[in-house]
């Protein structure tokens, strides 16, 4: 029985933890709060969402579209999609 119960929690976890993110219409969208002098790699299809007074600067571009950014200061949110 204890391990019945056991097989349960596991499986109730990790379905809970798999969820985490936004489901839009099927596609799940997961968003990460940026930290100050923290580099970030944004790909095409990426958001990056300043709030208020935000400074963001961008470190690389590389060929295919990608950026390499900063939140400098303030509160930002990347997502991802």
């Amino acid at each position: 029985m204890k391990k019945i119960f056991l097989i349960l929690t596991i499986t109730l976890s990790f379905l809970v933890f798999s969820g985490c993110g936004e489901n839009h219409n099927g596609v799940v969208i997961e968003s990460e709060s940026m930290s100050i002098d923290v580099e970030y790699t944004v790909y095409s299809g990426d958001t990056v969402i300043p709030s208020g007074s935000a400074e963001i600067t961008v470190l690389h571009t590389l060929s295919d579209g990608t950026k390499i950014v900063t939140l400098v200061s303030g509160n930002a949110t990347l997502i991802r999609g």
